[in-house]
């Protein structure tokens, strides 16, 4: 549950990163001209400035805050803000990590990022689908009950994304399917109901793409070069995420039922991740310029170490406080580390990624 203090600073946050992207969009305007957009059509009764504002600086201000509200569900602000920049600072072959290194190492490299694409900025098409991609998975994480009409309007919902991303529906339905099937499963203790679900899901989804083959968006949009599949691929967005929390698991002998039900949306979102890479890794490496991948560069990857930082984050209980020993000693380091010391590491993070920002526009 977000308290109002952690709302209030969600709309604070966004506000000051409207004002980011209005500053880069005065600074450097991007026209809409020669781009086909899904919304364009309905938005020409506006003025040509008014609708790249909407694009260029409100959808991504917007993209900010549903995902730092969907981080804040499980992680403290400063920590949801700093991923919510991160993955909001985007470009295209060109990531953070490399920009450090050149800060430091290479500074002359630098100049090579004033012609690095914002992905946000660059594909308004992507940068409306992510948002409506967010939207609904926030509306998913934020039913209580699943009574059958709201696992219907879900179900309804990412089935109708299809039009805009078919490639991200199917992302959201898998992911809607094995959460959604869980939940009843534990809300009614009832494994028929629940399987009952999962094909519901499944049966609806299928009906509604046959009926509307015909206005499917199959052809995506491509981003090229975000990522390259390789066995590294799996092994640091897979594989290390469930190698860690399961080290934290017996390091700090965490509660399993905990784990299972707090972050089941993390996990099945991994699946559903696991599984459409699985079926894309079949394909040319050509082919992942696609823009399934933008779904996992922005939001996805993320998430699966969140439950890491939340057990990492979370306070001591006293009897490990108390209790004097190697062991303790070490948990209350990383406490320390990951909290008190966090405020000046992620702040600079915070900085240094506003600078990634913005030097682009100084070149």
């Amino acid at each position: 549950m977000i308290s109002f203090k952690e709302k209030k600073n969600n709309y604070i946050s966004t506000t000051v990163t409207l004002f980011i992207f209005l500053f880069l969009y005065i600074r450097n305007p991007i026209s809409l001209d020669g781009q086909k957009i899904y919304i364009f059509d309905i938005l020409k009764i506006f003025p040509s400035t008014f609708i790249e504002i909407f694009f260029y600086v409100l959808i991504p201000s917007l993209i900010f805050f549903v995902l730092q509200h969907i981080l804040l569900k499980y992680l403290n602000f400063l920590w949801a803000t700093s991923i919510s920049v991160l993955s909001i600072v985007s470009y295209a072959a060109y990531d953070f990590k490399k920009f450090l290194f050149d800060l430091v190492f290479n500074f002359d490299n630098l100049e090579f990022l004033s012609r690095k694409k914002i992905i946000l900025l660059e594909y308004p098409n992507i940068s409306f689908s992510l948002l409506l991609f967010l939207s609904i998975t926030l509306l998913c994480l934020n039913i209580n009950k699943f009574k059958f009409y709201q696992i219907s309007i879900l179900t309804f919902l990412w089935s109708c994304f299809s039009f805009l991303s078919f490639s991200g529906s199917i992302i959201g339905l898998i992911f809607w399917m094995i959460y959604s099937s869980i939940r009843v499963l534990r809300l009614s203790n009832n494994l028929i109901k629940s399987f009952y679900v999962l094909v519901y899901n499944l049966i609806f989804y299928v009906i509604f793409i046959y009926l509307f083959k015909d206005f499917l968006s199959l052809e995506g949009h491509t981003v090229e070069n975000i990522y390259k599949f390789s066995l590294s691929y799996f092994i640091l967005y897979f594989l290390m995420p469930i190698v860690l929390i399961s080290c934290l698991y017996f390091f700090y002998k965490i509660d399993f039922y905990e784990l299972f039900v707090k972050f089941l949306p993390i996990y099945a979102l991994m699946v559903s991740d696991i599984i459409v890479s699985l079926y894309f890794l079949k394909y040319d490496v050509n082919y992942l310029g696609f823009e399934y991948f933008v779904y996992p560069h922005f939001f996805l990857h993320f998430l699966y170490i969140i439950p890491i930082i939340y057990y990492l984050t979370k306070p001591l209980s006293p009897f490990i406080l108390n209790k004097k020993n190697n062991l303790n000693t070490i948990k209350q380091s990383i406490f320390i580390f990951f909290n008190s010391w966090s405020k000046f590491y992620l702040s600079l993070i915070l900085i240094l990624l506003l600078i990634f920002l913005i030097v682009p526009m100084e070149f």
